[in-house]
């Protein structure tokens, strides 16, 4: 699996990425902007994100703003449903709009931080990105 982490803190990226290593391929990005650019740039080399993990809030571009310029990029190059790139929400927020917003614009689950291996391993299975047991690295 190829996975995109994107949060402007450094700590939280690494965190996630040493976290989801074990499922996959790991990048990074720093913004949305860059996820974005990530993103694209997957899609035209042939090789997609199969999953992207995205923090809510990020100065400039955030996470749900992000996330709704991915889902016209796949409208407009005619990627259906089965194709599409699963997207999980993080975020350390109850907000209830922000919640809400992430699912309108097209995200798959949404985790609240501080987040753990079993919330990750239990949402992956849900998506049908994860078939085996936690297992330690």
């Amino acid at each position: 699996m190829k996975i995109l982490i994107v949060d402007d803190e450094y700590l939280l990226r690494d965190v996630a990425q040493k976290t989801l290593v074990r499922y996959g391929e790991c990048h990074t990005a720093v913004s949305g902007d860059d996820a974005v650019a990530a993103f694209e740039g997957a899609h035209e080399a042939g090789i997609p994100y199969d999953l992207i993990m995205m923090d809510v809030m990020m100065p400039e571009s955030d996470g749900i703003e992000t996330l709704k310029r991915i889902r016209c990029w796949e409208k407009k190059h005619g990627i259906g449903t089965e194709k599409k790139v699963k997207v999980v929400m993080l975020t350390g927020s109850e907000s209830k709009g922000a919640f809400l917003n992430s699912f309108s614009e097209g995200c798959e689950a949404y985790i609240m931080k501080p987040f753990d291996l079993k919330k990750i391993d239990d949402v992956l299975k849900k998506l049908g990105m994860c078939q085996h047991d936690l297992m330690p690295l």
